[in-house]
């Protein structure tokens, strides 16, 4: 197999990046935009050792699960990998590749009836959207950038995120190129605007725009305050707009440094029964319908008896530990981000509860502090990161010896390793899949272990 070849061959299967498998005198070669079971005539773009990479010149056979896109931009964005197949056979090939990734760590679990739980309508579900916005020839362009690399493309017709946001994006275009502001050069590091974020309360309708500016002098430019009164006079629901203020040099696109220029710094939603403050730097679950759908999962999973203490580890700003608090005797969240912390508080005070107590600093040390003063933890529940659990936070849940585990994963590959570091300790007791994100490779994972000693 050499590089720029052409082949006719059958896809076997989907990856966990949803592209087709095809195998070439045995050798697996990835294709992205096939689907399983179908003919293709593909061209062989780059070749490694022990597999390779195409592209789809023809399609032969369409398998019966191929969709037609409704995105204009679905080619060339990079925001979604799956939005040609049917949300069904999508469903299933999601759970397979999850529990084939579990599957590889020998960890001794009963997969045949595990669960994944997708939405009734899968479109335009995300509550939050962040655009680069950019300078070419001299004029201002805001989009998403093409996959893997920093062009843009037009996205304002996205099928994920919230219908709103699409037509806010257009008027923000609209004013931002009004009053004369410049899109941000990466090589230069110049221009005025770098990013532009929108978040919209999915029960609230309220709705946070925030502008990501190149130096903290554009936060008292005057034009501000007629971009203010056009946007609240085309856009009901506005409840917050900032400036975030980051003129380093890097991929990283928000700072802790904001000013709110109008309404107030955070906006407001509900999970459940329970409502949260959100500010510019929350972290807030994308999809609110599926975020209930995720705590219900782990709730029915624990089987609360209502008696039990429980921890909330990488609690942020404190949605599981609040969701979970009425079902419980007490709640400790601890989370090393401070102004997650604050937030949390803020989110106590809000829903009127006196059970839940969240606690800024290093987990290890203010587990040990909690311990000293005679408190013994029945369920320790996790959320961390996509890089899972480090050494040190497999110690610290050894070190607990929990009866139970929550662990709630936006990273199959990370949870697998976890697990398997646990199982000296724990058994695996469920695990279920939440389809968080349709239509792109990712899915949400709850697992639930019980400590070999007493479950």
């Amino acid at each position: 197999m050499k590089k720029n070849e052409i082949y006719i061959t059958e896809v076997v299967d989907n990856g966990m990046d949803l592209e087709g498998i095809c195998k070439i005198d045995n050798i697996p070669v990835f294709v992205p935009g096939l689907v399983s079971g179908e003919v293709a005539k593909i061209k062989i773009v780059k070749v490694n050792k022990s597999y390779a990479f195409g592209k789809v010149e023809e399609i032969i056979e369409k398998s019966p699960y191929r969709v037609s896109p409704q995105c204009k931009s679905y080619s060339k964005c990079g925001g979604c990998e799956g939005l040609h197949i049917d949300y069904t056979k999508l469903l299933d090939i999601k759970r397979n590749n999850a529990i084939n990734t579990l599957k590889k760590q020998n960890i001794a679990f009963d997969f045949s009836n595990v669960s994944i739980y997708g939405m009734g309508n899968p479109y335009n579900y995300r509550n939050k959207a962040q655009y680069p916005v950019r300078e070419k020839n001299g004029k201002l362009e805001i989009g998403m950038f093409s996959k893997r690399t920093h062009n843009l493309v037009d996205a304002n017709a996205c099928q994920i995120q919230d219908a709103k946001i699409n037509d806010i994006v257009e008027i923000i275009y609209e004013v931002l190129t009004d009053a004369g502001f410049s899109g941000y050069n990466e090589e230069t590091n110049t221009g005025d605007i770098r990013n532009i974020l929108v978040r919209c309360g999915f029960y609230t309708n309220e709705i946070m725009l925030v502008f990501v500016v190149n130096s903290i002098e554009l936060v008292k430019d005057k034009r501000w305050k007629k971009i203010v009164e056009k946007i609240c006079g085309k856009i009901s629901d506005i409840t917050s707009i900032c400036l975030n203020v980051n003129s380093e040099k890097t991929n990283v696109i928000l700072t802790d440094n904001t000013v709110c220029i109008y309404g107030k710094d955070y906006i407001t939603d509900y999970i459940g029964e329970f409502k949260f403050k959100i500010g510019v730097n929350s972290f807030f679950q994308v999809n609110t319908l599926q975020a209930e759908t995720l705590y219900n999962v782990l709730k029915d999973n624990l089987k609360l008896n209502g008696n039990e203490k429980l921890l909330d580890l990488y609690s942020g700003v404190g949605s599981i530990g609040i969701f979970l608090s009425k079902c419980v005797s007490q709640v400790y969240g601890v989370e090393i981000v401070k102004q997650a912390v604050e937030m949390a508080k803020d989110n106590i005070k809000i829903n009127n509860i006196s059970n839940v107590k969240y606690i800024a600093g290093d987990a290890t040390e203010e587990i040990t502090k909690l311990k000293s003063e005679g408190v013994k933890f029945d369920i320790v529940v996790v959320d961390p990161p996509r890089k899972g659990l480090d050494g040190a936070g497999v110690d610290t849940l050894k070190e607990i010896k929990a009866p139970k585990i929550g662990y709630v994963s936006c990273n199959v590959s990370t949870l697998a390793r976890d697990l398997k570091l646990l199982t000296d300790t724990y058994d695996v007791k469920s695990i279920n899949f939440v389809d968080m994100f349709p239509f792109t490779s990712h899915v949400e994972c709850v697992a639930v272990m019980g400590i070999k000693e007493i479950l």
